[in-house]
């Protein structure tokens, strides 16, 4: 669809019947178009900033995971199983949203994984002098996921994209006026109106996230999972999409959605095998 997309662009400039304006159109078509370039690299230079600072969070995020799991299996190791699965638990629900929405459906996931935290007992041995690092990692943990909700909003709110549509839809306007009915021209024109489209597009990928979507590709959590001793997890819609592509280990855990449940949940099932020696 979006190579369709793109290709009517291009030939609507060739093929719609030529067209003048009553007015000069070259001062007016530089201020526009100088205008738009201007607000277009002020949205891309900050939705870029903050789409690389979501990444180094979410990255963060994982570390810190695989930090607190690491420390409790030594300041008590008793509870590492139950702490493990709260993080386990946490993480799969993390993927079953995407990179702006999942810090709201996995509210509940994240709070049970504090309250796993706070029933580690140091004890009394030599374990305990790191009982208060346990703690500033949680802290750090939750400093980190708090400034992720910020970052996960988006910069460029309605008015920016009525304005900076505005300014696309005149400078386009303005080009399909100066040709002069040869093919070529409809040519440079349709390529030219192409690239207004794809600097909106641009804008649009960075700010929600959906270049860091396809860059994490949903492998960013499974250096947790393999912290706590288990299997990759992956939802089942990317499952078709990366055996496609010979990108699955050979055991996963995959989320099944239940139709017929009405409470919603999915059953998590294990697929492959361990390997034998």
């Amino acid at each position: 669809m979006k190579i369709i997309l793109r290709l009517v662009l291009i030939s609507l400039a060739i093929f719609i019947p030529v067209f003048s304006f009553g007015f000069e159109v070259g001062n007016i078509i530089s201020v526009v178009s100088l205008l738009f370039a201007i607000l277009a690299g002020f949205f891309i230079a900050a939705t870029t900033s903050n789409y690389l600072q979501h990444q180094s969070l979410i990255a963060l995020e994982n570390a810190q995971l695989i930090t607190i799991a690491q420390l409790v299996n030594k300041v008590d190791p008793d509870n590492f199983k139950t702490v493990a699965k709260a993080i386990d638990d946490y993480l799969i629900a993390t993927l079953d949203y995407d990179l702006l929405t999942y810090h709201q459906g996995t509210q509940h996931e994240f709070d049970q994984l504090f309250l796993a935290i706070d029933k580690v007992n140091p004890g009394t041995g030599p374990q305990a002098s790191l009982y208060q690092n346990l703690h500033s990692a949680k802290a750090a943990l939750l400093a980190t996921w708090q400034e992720t909700r910020l970052t996960a909003q988006t910069i460029v709110g309605p008015l920016h994209w009525l304005i900076i549509g505005s300014l696309a839809l005149l400078t386009s306007l303005l080009l399909l006026s100066l040709r002069d009915g040869s093919f070529l021209a409809g040519l440079i024109t349709g390529v030219l109106i192409l690239g207004v489209f794809e600097v909106l597009e641009l804008i649009h990928t960075i700010d929600t996230n959906v270049f860091l979507a396809t860059k994490l590709s949903y492998e960013s959590p499974q250096q947790v999972f393999a912290a706590l001793n288990k299997p990759n997890y992956y939802p089942e819609f990317v499952i078709a999409r990366k055996r496609k592509l010979g990108l699955l280990p050979s055991v996963y855990r995959v989320g099944l959605y239940k139709g017929s449940d009405a409470t919603g949940r999915k059953v998590i099932k294990t697929i492959g095998s361990p390997k034998r020696k």
